[in-house]
């Protein structure tokens, strides 16, 4: 059927991206979403101050701020040089790992003399290669983002998650000030390390390619 006959409703759908496979992230995702445009960065590794959360947590802005002040006012207290922005990582691969069973903490780089305060513990966020990308739908478009990177993106690139440690920032929203905005008007970057996918071969196959 010629393009300009289908509906508006049947061109959407056609125009969004088809994912393959069933993610643990939510039973009740639609298979189609959109794409997020993905590049490769180069991240050093930095040691951090971390707040964690019960297990099955997904913070909203307003727990992410409450979290951040709480780090803030420990690296002042402590006379801590920042060394980036306040993040939070999801300690978990969101494509497997469903939401109730996901760990996450928020964190603050610095540098210096750190010491443990309360709940307050110090760790290491490790850098290398990272697939970053970003979206402007807010908190509750992350499982949107998490499907189409590591469902499609990843897979189609021979990448993996090398680790466990989703890095996410909020880098601005379309409301200002940003510390006002609601949950749905954040705008949002993930980084993600990759790694190459290991393919060990199949012993039964000799190098002539029988059996």
């Amino acid at each position: 059927m010629p393009d300009d006959e289908l509906d508006e409703a049947t061109r959407k759908q056609l125009g969004r991206l088809r994912i393959r496979g069933a993610p643990a992230i939510r039973p009740d995702l639609s298979p189609f979403i959109g794409e997020y445009r993905c590049e490769e960065v180069q991240l050093p590794a930095v040691r951090t101050l971390q707040l964690a959360w019960p297990e099955g947590t997904t913070p909203t802005y307003a727990q992410l701020k409450e979290a951040w002040a709480r780090l803030a006012a420990v690296a002042s207290a402590q006379r801590l040089k920042r060394a980036g922005p306040p993040a939070w990582v999801l300690l978990a691969d969101p494509y497997r790992v469903e939401p109730p069973k996901r760990e996450s903490v928020a964190i603050l780089p610095f540098r210096g003399a750190a010491k443990e305060d309360g709940d307050v513990k110090i760790g290491r966020l490790e850098g290398g290669f990272h697939i970053q990308t970003m979206t402007a739908g807010g908190l509750h478009d992350l499982e949107n983002v998490y499907t189409f990177l590591f469902g499609k993106f990843l897979p189609s690139k021979s990448h993996v998650l090398a680790r466990p440690t989703v890095i996410h920032r909020i880098v601005g929203a379309r409301t200002d000030p940003v510390e006002e905005a609601l949950d749905r008007d954040l705008y949002v970057e993930i980084l993600a390390p990759a790694g190459f996918e290991m393919i060990k071969p199949n012993p039964s196959v000799t190098e002539s390619g029988k059996g």
